[in-house]
């Protein structure tokens, strides 16, 4: 049953509007999994820009590489 919750309340916060204001939030987003800095890591490979010499991008480089073709 608790698998069930947990699935209903998932798909209740992405159908929703409220996914976006938690998206921002430090508790949910952190450095590893967050989508703005995701973007901002494709955005610098496509440019040429080594993504790992700052500190603002920290996924691993298959899901870069991944990212980069979608």
């Amino acid at each position: 049953i608790k698998y069930i919750v947990a699935c209903l309340v998932r798909y209740w916060l992405i159908h929703t509007d409220y996914w976006q204001t938690i998206a921002n939030r430090v508790e949910i987003a952190t450095p590893l999994n967050s989508w703005k800095r995701l973007i901002e890591g494709v955005h610098l490979y496509d440019n040429g820009i080594n993504p790992y010499e700052g500190d603002s991008f920290h996924e691993s480089p298959i899901m870069l590489i991944l990212f980069h073709f979608l």
